[in-house]
């Protein structure tokens, strides 16, 4: 052990601070998708809603984390901070206290999709996973330093020096034979990092998992229906208008976009299947203020808004978006759909309501493109 290094102690800490514990639940309850549960003739809607939060005093893992931040070949890029940065990792309890106190151990990485290196993720989506969580409902908000993050397509094909051994094949040294210090798979939100100390636990999350009953709402939302072939089951929504594909394994997860992105898509019954993406709203003056902005600015510099509907039970609105098409000139809404930041505006049309877009469409911060 360096001798200029701090004990090797830990200690958790409750957060008790309004603002900090609010930041940190809505970022956890926004991005955990909620899970249709289809049990006899009644459909449920499980949902996680976070009970306690306890931050993760450890000074010898703050110390490791900057000695490899040194190391890495961008050691001034790519760092994450909680609450408003951070990656998930979702475990069982016992596995959760081992990590507040020596940090993740990458004697028990296993060899994944993109090699042995450890897994995290910006949605806590996939962390909150019984898979994971083995039931105990915990999960990690970790302090991350990712340096020159590899960004790569789900579908990319590997590079030639890994040998014929695709994805599985990467390791730190080939990973920094082609100029970077860690991964990001843009689609699926999943990180990885190679080096040790390269992450580390900030937050412990408790949470709980609960079930809305949406059997009665037929008249807005109609639970999935199971299906033969390829597709295990779809949804509808708004009087059956538009259906959403799920999951081939089971009901699956019905997803409504939230935040800064849409994620969703889903197909317009009416016509002739067009591919739209569903955005939920929960606040009905924020609701209003996008549809005003997206009805202002117009189609040729935002998403065309397509419909909007009211969940039943005062869940919140549904805005209903036109989904990019090939061939679009490199108009705003096009490239926002191709994960473009709006920030990016060298590259943009400028326009005289961008101002008000950029305000109150939080959505227009990365849409992904349909097709």
């Amino acid at each position: 052990r360096n001798a200029s290094a701090p004990e090797r102690a830990y200690s958790l800490e409750e957060v008790k601070e309004p603002l900090e514990l609010k930041q940190l639940r809505d970022r956890v309850e926004n991005s955990a998708s909620a899970l249709t549960v289809v049990d006899g003739d009644m459909c449920f809607v499980e949902r996680i809603r976070v009970v306690k939060v306890c931050r993760v005093h450890n000074e010898h893992l703050s110390y490791m984390l900057q000695r490899t931040s040194e190391q890495l070949l961008k050691p001034r890029q790519g760092r994450a901070v909680p609450p408003q940065g951070g990656y998930f990792h979702g475990t069982s309890e016992a596995a959760t206290l081992s990590i507040c106190k020596e940090g993740f151990d990458n004697a028990l990485w296993k060899g994944g999709n993109y090699g042995r290196g450890q897994y995290l993720s910006a949605s806590a989506s996939k962390a909150v996973s019984g898979k994971y969580t083995h039931g105990d409902c915990m999960l990690l908000l970790c302090e991350a330093v990712l340096g020159n993050a590899w960004q790569i397509e789900s579908d990319a094909a590997p590079p030639p020096q890994l040998d014929g051994r695709g994805w599985g094949g990467l390791t730190l040294d080939s990973l920094r034979e082609q100029g970077y210090d860690s991964l990001a798979v843009v689609e699926s939100d999943e990180i990885v990092v190679y080096r040790r100390y390269q992450a580390i636990p900030h937050y412990v999350i408790y949470f709980e998992r609960y079930r809305e009953d949406v059997g009665s709402s037929a008249d807005r939302f109609t639970p999935p229906m199971q299906l033969g072939g390829a597709n295990a089951a779809v949804a509808y929504f708004a009087d059956g208008r538009y259906e959403q594909w799920l999951s081939r394994d089971g009901p699956g997860s019905v997803e409504l976009g939230k935040g800064s992105c849409t994620r969703c898509r889903a197909r317009d019954r009416r016509q002739r299947s067009t591919e739209v993406f569903l955005k939920l709203v929960y606040d009905k003056e924020r609701a209003a203020n996008e549809i005003a902005a997206l009805k202002d600015v117009g189609a040729a510099h935002a998403p065309a808004l397509v419909d909007s509907f009211e969940l039943a039970g005062g869940r919140g609105t549904v805005l209903v978006l036109e989904a990019a098409q090939q061939g679009e000139d490199s108009c705003l809404s096009s490239m926002c759909r191709r994960n473009v930041r709006i920030d990016d505006v060298d590259r943009v049309n400028q326009h005289t309501k961008l101002g008000l877009v950029q305000d109150v469409l939080s959505l227009l911060g990365r849409v992904h493109q349909a097709g």
